[in-house]
């Protein structure tokens, strides 16, 4: 008995090692439909099937929401974008700053980057260039 337990141990750490990821949550995002990963401080998506629906990449992920066309804004290398639920960019990680989507702005987003500001519409693409 005293041997099978350090090799039950031993087992349970090899079969541990070989997960593709760091950590996994709850299914809470996207519906609950999706589980957030983490690998290596970066974070992506599995679906209840276990298949990576947005591979590892982000340094944070916040919530879906109504306020953002129901996207989730995404970080990228200290930058913002946005995903939709089907794990698409919509729009790349290039800004350093987006404001909500307002109807004072004609349902539009402010965007700033490196001190310019420019406008997202509703379907992520620039109104007004930040370039």
């Amino acid at each position: 008995m005293k041997n099978i337990v350090p090799l039950l141990v031993a087992v349970l750490l090899m079969s541990f090692a070989n997960l593709p990821y760091d950590s996994i949550s709850k299914f809470k995002w996207n519906d609950k439909n999706w589980a957030q990963v983490e690998k290596d401080n970066l974070l992506g998506f599995i679906d209840r099937n276990g298949t990576e629906v947005v591979p590892p990449k982000y340094t944070f992920v916040y919530p879906f929401s109504k306020k953002t066309n129901a996207w989730a804004k995404v970080e990228k290398d200290g930058l913002l974008g946005f995903i939709d639920k089907n794990g698409t960019e919509i729009v790349l990680p290039k800004y350093t700053f987006i404001y909500p989507f307002s109807k004072k702005t004609n349902g539009w987003a402010k965007v700033e980057s490196d001190g310019l500001l420019g406008f997202l519409d509703v379907n992520g693409k620039e109104v007004l260039s930040v370039d």
